[in-house]
């Protein structure tokens, strides 16, 4: 991934769709997450902490000064378009299960 983005644009975004239907004659609801941040000129070789995905290692997120790699799990959750796209669900889904 590196090698192909070597002299070019290195910013990066990561986005997470999760929908959800409850009835076929209805359209699903889509929740978006999104990381945004740049691609590291190389992988970082220091800190892997709890490493799930490779691209951590590469990733430096919008607004941290760290990598992926090198943070908590409960850090990089507050980065992760996986966690963003399914917080939005959690709150849309119990707040129209309180009706």
């Amino acid at each position: 991934l590196l090698r192909l983005v070597n002299g070019k644009d290195r910013h990066a975004l990561f986005r997470t769709a999760v929908a959800y239907c409850d009835s076929p004659h209805r359209a699903p609801k889509v929740f978006i997450g999104e990381s945004k941040g740049i691609l590291l000129e190389r992988p970082d070789s220091r800190g892997v902490r709890g490493l799930r995905f490779p691209y951590e290692r590469m990733f430096l997120p919008q607004g941290s000064r760290k990598p992926l790699s090198r943070m908590s799990g409960e850090e990089k959750a507050a980065f992760s378009h996986r966690s963003i796209a399914l917080k939005k669900f959690a709150k849309w889904f119990l707040n129209i299960r309180k009706r």
